[in-house]
């Protein structure tokens, strides 16, 4: 599928292949830990009809049917907290009372909740819950439908199809104009809404290009080629390897993770083959999990 499979103006490449080898590692962890013999890989489950419901990246069910797996991959920089998150026990509700997924949940008495996150965290995050948590879960999740109030926007809004028309997201992006923060709790208070309106900005941009490439007129804009770089042809390997012999390939080490397939978990360690620099620092919430980092002054 390298150079082939393509997703969202992304084209698979060498370069994604760690964080595959990673996501791959961690999935392979959690199916051991559950005995997963059956599952479904991004199956669309529904609540309610054309009006709730999502993608579930994995779905898994145990081999003595009494634990059901549901997996979401996260691949950004800033840790995604797996304890309480909504967006699992939505996919979960919305599973088990689907029709097509139902019935893996017959006989099913905890929810393992999971996410793989490579760049975060070596290992998969993991919160069980009863069953039962899930009719809780569902039982709020209908009252809030059914009485909504005004938006509260935040970070939660960053898949929202409507954030780009939301006037409390509006309200927020005019709030910001006159910002002029001092002190240390104002810049905290500023940032928090820099983050929000960042991840709402590119809302709307993604929001214009779309529309823009469907045919529709933004005026002040227009649609452009932007900058592409030279690719080889089909023909090209045969044409190199005739015309350069070896020296048409470079080599290079596998990847850690592929690597660590081979040897066995560990075996890089032992031989000190591997090492672990420390990452860059980055400003993260208060809820994020890792350990806060004081600087050298």
């Amino acid at each position: 599928l390298l150079g082939v499979m393509e997703y969202a103006g992304i084209t698979l490449s060498e370069e994604h292949l760690p964080m595959l080898y990673a996501c791959s590692a961690q999935v392979e962890m959690v199916l051991d830990q559950y005995d997963v013999d059956e599952y479904l890989c991004e199956p669309f489950v529904e609540l309610q009809p054309d009006y709730i419901g999502g993608s579930i990246d994995f779905l898994g069910l145990s081999k003595d049917r009494k634990t059901a797996v549901v997996l979401d991959y996260k691949t950004g920089r800033n840790a995604v907290k797996c304890e309480g998150n909504a967006q699992l026990l939505f996919y979960a509700v919305c599973a088990q009372h689907d029709p097509k997924t139902r019935d893996l949940f017959a006989e099913v008495d905890t929810v393992a909740m999971v996410i793989v996150q490579p760049r975060t965290s070596e290992d998969p995050q993991i919160w069980e819950q009863p069953v039962c948590a899930l009719e809780a879960f569902k039982h709020d999740l209908l009252e809030s439908l059914a009485a909504p109030s005004k938006a509260s926007p935040g970070s939660h809004c960053e898949y929202c199809p409507a954030a780009p028309v939301c006037e409390e997201r509006k309200h927020q992006a005019r709030a910001a104009v006159i910002l002029d923060p001092k002190t240390s709790e104002e810049v905290a208070q500023a940032l928090t809404l820099a983050k929000d309106l960042e991840a709402w900005a590119k809302q709307v941009i993604d929001q214009a290009e779309s529309l823009a490439a469907s045919g529709a007129a933004l005026p002040g804009f227009k649609l452009v080629r932007g900058m592409s770089r030279r690719r080889y042809t089909e023909a090209a390997e045969a044409e190199l390897i005739n015309a350069l012999g070896e020296q048409a390939y470079t080599k290079k080490l596998i990847p850690v993770t592929e690597a660590e397939k081979k040897l066995g978990k560990g075996e890089l360690e032992k031989r000190g083959l591997v090492e672990k620099p420390e990452g860059n620092l980055v400003l993260v919430s208060d809820d994020d999990s890792r350990a806060a980092v004081v600087p050298d002054n």
